[in-house]
């Protein structure tokens, strides 16, 4: 949805994960509710991790920001989980299907939905439960799209959801909340991908029921509790406390030809707790001159397990059965703290020019045990320690009571994925994490904007120019004889170009899009010479365009279409042709008795086209796998 919708950000990739998909080029930070769902180790989850039953908006934010810290050098998404209606009592359930339109047959899937909310008093509550279970998904020529690697793939999967928020409103300024949610996923499946010559599409080769414990899937549970006070000693106190557990699981691979030399699959781990306290002071009795202030802390541990199971019974049964024989290190664990603290002001210096400005103060720490992984890598133990400060300045100007101008300068902090690094500790140069070498230090990211805005009556516009610059930036680089993806540090920058635009002639028509266009380059040989960067960093020209008409007072439709466009790369370490392509989507919605029933067809022209997650992969690639065809969907919901 986010890559059909929001400008800056890569096209929709079809995946579980957000792999090839960045925010201006650079990385971003994913929030449910303020609670970070990025983990240091880079399984690429983050938004895979709560079902959109269970959200009411989303929140981005392009461009570092002095509020949120690591991990936000491109900007942030916060998702805001759905909120305690007004009223004794509201109840919503739903039904509804997805299905092929091009192979009917193994592709019906449905979803149920189901919420309560309501409030005694000064106690409100908020529970929201939904279960998916998708089918399998097949392209316009009507063939089963393959797997391209299992837990990647939305497809042939069971998806459940619990949201649970009970409230408290203490008296009239003071409110305490209480939020849990639990998303799971798992895959099941009996096909794999079938290698076919260069240039045509993977297949997909039915191999029979997979006898595996623990199937290809991911759990994410968030607990938080927040406090807001609207006036304490003049000033509007927010604070959180919060707690994640997540837990990823992909397939194994049969790798005895290859480096590791054996059958397998890595598990990511993760638990993470912190807290944050924000406060809102005014400094000016006319309320022109505001000082957000505050600090958060979180913490971190990490690692990443390896199943290996016998080669013997995976022989036997033609690939089918994975029988554990034991659990080894891929990724040791490791620790890692992250502290903050941060001021930003906002100052309204009269009717038409408003000043903005901060600070923040990161240190973040890094520990580890001796450790040696299941391969022979192995690193003695040690502690790091990071620390350094960003501000940010910016200004706007009302040139008329509807258009508005403004520049921005924003610095970003983090750190690299450590995990990345740890589980070849020797082909980095590390003995010990203590130590100071380029590969473990902090990326700083310098990120300039221009924009300009405009809003009338029936007609609202952006455009906005932005350009980031890194030192220490952080790039993969694929290393063919392990056969896996490696952190470059090097000189990196990001620069381009981003517009919206919407009109909306009469009451019933409303037409608009927007624009996206990246381009980036780094210096991996540090002679001046920049190069382009590949597309799992910078995604192509994106065009979004709607058009929406209510036909009847009861009856609207919307067409989407979605263009992403060329884009080539050749230079000494990197070889990319993408080839462009265009989706149309359609979409209805109908107020039907006491509900509302929506229909959707995605890819409504039935275009074969490969994502461009799959083109980077390659034609020669078990991931060169096209799109979905033309798919329906159909859901009904009713308020009672």
């Amino acid at each position: 949805i986010l890559g059909k919708l929001v400008p800056g950000f890569g096209p929709p990739n079809q995946r579980t994960t957000i792999l090839r998909q960045s925010l201006r080029g650079r990385d971003f930070a994913v929030l449910i509710d303020g609670v970070p769902q990025s983990t240091n180790r880079e399984f690429l989850g983050d938004l895979r991790t709560i079902d959109p039953s269970a959200i009411e908006r989303i929140e981005v934010v392009r461009g570092p920001t002095a509020i949120y810290g690591a991990d936000a050098t491109g900007g942030v998404i916060n998702i805001i989980t759905r909120q305690p209606e007004a009223g004794q009592f509201t109840a919503r359930s739903s039904l509804g299907t997805n299905l092929s339109l091009d192979h009917v047959a193994d592709s019906l899937g449905f979803v149920t939905e189901q919420s309560l909310s309501g409030n005694t008093g000064d106690v409100d509550y908020n529970l929201n439960f939904s279960f998916e279970s998708t089918g399998a998904f097949f392209d316009a020529e009507g063939d089963r799209i393959a797997q391209e690697f299992f837990g990647n793939n939305l497809d042939e999967s069971n998806n459940i959801n619990i949201l649970g928020k009970l409230g408290w409103d203490i008296d009239e300024q003071q409110r305490l909340q209480f939020t849990v949610n639990h998303f799971q996923t798992e895959q099941d499946t009996e096909f794999i991908a079938e290698a076919t010559p260069a240039g045509q599409k993977a297949r997909a080769e039915r191999v029979g029921e997979f006898n595996i414990e623990d199937s290809t899937g991911s759990n994410n549970t968030v607990l938080s509790l927040d406090y807001t006070h609207e006036d304490l000693l003049g000033s509007e106190v927010q604070g959180q406390l919060y707690y994640r557990d997540y837990t990823s699981r992909s397939f194994p691979t049969d790798s005895r030809d290859g480096f590791f030399g054996v059958i397998g699959r890595s598990r990511l781990e993760s638990e993470r707790w912190g807290g944050r306290l924000e406060i809102e002071t005014p400094l000016a009795q006319e309320d022109n001159f505001n000082l957000f202030w505050g600090f958060d802390y979180t913490h971190e541990d990490t690692e990443q397990p390896f199943d290996i199971f016998d080669p013997v019974a995976f022989d036997n049964s033609n690939g089918t059965d994975f029988i554990f024989l034991r659990e080894g290190v891929f990724v040791p664990p490791y620790e890692l703290s992250n502290f903050g603290a941060f001021a930003q002001f906002i100052w309204n210096t009269n009717d038409r020019f408003t000043l903005r400005g901060g600070l923040r103060y990161e240190d973040i720490s890094l520990s580890t045990d001796d450790f040696e992984t299941f391969f022979g890598s192995s690193a003695q133990n040690g502690d790091k320690n990071l620390s350094d400060t960003v501000f940010n300045l910016g200004a706007t100007l009302d040139v008329t009571d509807n258009v508005n101008v403004y520049a921005n300068f924003a610095q970003g902090f983090t750190v690299p994925d450590f995990g990345r690094i740890l589980r070849f500790p020797e082909f980095n140069g590390i003995v010990s994490v203590s130590e100071s070498i380029a590969i473990t230090e902090p990326q700083k990211v310098d990120s300039y904007e221009l924009g300009v805005r405009g809003d009338w009556d029936n007609l609202q516009g952006s455009l906005a120019l932005f350009y980031t610059y890194s030192d220490l930036g952080v790039t993969l680089v694929e290393n063919e004889d392990l056969d896996i993806l490696e952190i470059e540090r090097s000189p990196k920058r990001t620069y381009g170009i981003e517009g919206t635009l919407d009109w909306q002639p009469n009451e019933t028509w409303q037409l608009g899009g927007t624009l996206t266009l990246v381009a980036g380059e780094d210096n991996q040989n540090d002679d001046d010479d920049f190069e382009a960067l590949g597309s799992r960093e910078i995604q192509p020209l994106k065009l979004t365009t709607y058009l929406q008409h209510q036909t009847t007072p009861n009856w609207s439709n919307r067409l989407q279409l979605l263009l992403v466009g060329d884009r080539t790369v050749r230079n000494s370490s990197i070889e990319e042709e993408i080839n462009s392509y265009v989706v149309l989507d359609w979409i209805s919605k109908w107020k039907l008795g006491t509900g509302n029933l929506v229909l959707g067809v995605e890819n409504l022209l039935g275009t074969l086209y490969y994502p461009l997650s799959s083109q980077v992969a390659g034609e020669d690639d078990a991931g060169f796998t096209p799109a979905r065809g033309r798919t329906l969907s159909i859901k009904y919901q009713v308020t009672w």
